[in-house]
């Protein structure tokens, strides 16, 4: 009977170190799993888009982006869409650049099908990026919507997981698009 007990006490205890240096470890490279945040760069990357060109990350220097990696089969996304299509229209007159970061996993050719038919649905006319999980992965995008705003000067200045509304994104379009205006 006591020895039963001891060994259980001690798998218990290895059990409990073990969860404890995992922990450690895991807050110690926190930064790793986190998304790639303000004040970051815009990471490296080149993704083909679904009229067939390709984009790079120096693409978007001297502009202000905003990036939104959503999916077809994305419920929150499709709510949010109507909300990046406001912004769209609102700012047509100004140099943001919104680029629709699509993480469907189809096979070619249905995929950009089916990215078209949604955009049409959704009445939206920005571009869509078609990618195969390497630029999320530079993202560290773990969760979508996922938007993430970025600078003339290739800085990720704001970013959002998860819905947000309109008018926090149009105050941060308005301050990105101020900033490079008193330059």
């Amino acid at each position: 009977m006591k020895i039963e007990l001891v060994m259980g006490l001690a798998l218990v205890g290895l059990v409990g170190f073990s969860g404890a240096l995992s922990l450690g470890v895991g807050i110690d490279n926190w930064e790793l799993a986190a998304p790639v945040g303000p004040s970051e760069p815009v990471p490296e990357f080149q993704v083909r888009m679904a009229d067939g060109s390709w984009l790079r990350n120096t693409d978007l220097e001297g502009q202000v982006t905003m990036l939104t990696f959503w999916a077809t089969w994305c419920g929150a996304c499709s709510m949010q869409m109507s909300t990046y299509a406001s912004l769209e229209e609102r700012f047509a007159d100004t140099d943001l650049r919104i680029i629709g970061v699509n993480r469907d996993d189809l096979p070619p050719g249905q995929r950009e099908r089916a990215v078209a038919d949604y955009a049409r649905g959704k009445e939206i006319g920005f571009p869509h990026a078609l990618d195969d999980g390497r630029m999320a992965s530079a993202f560290r995008v773990t969760a979508i919507p996922h938007v993430v705003l970025i600078d003339r000067a290739g800085q990720i200045r704001f970013v959002h997981v998860g819905q947000v509304r309109e008018k926090v994104l149009a105050r941060e379009i308005d301050t990105l698009l101020d900033d490079g205006a008193r330059r």
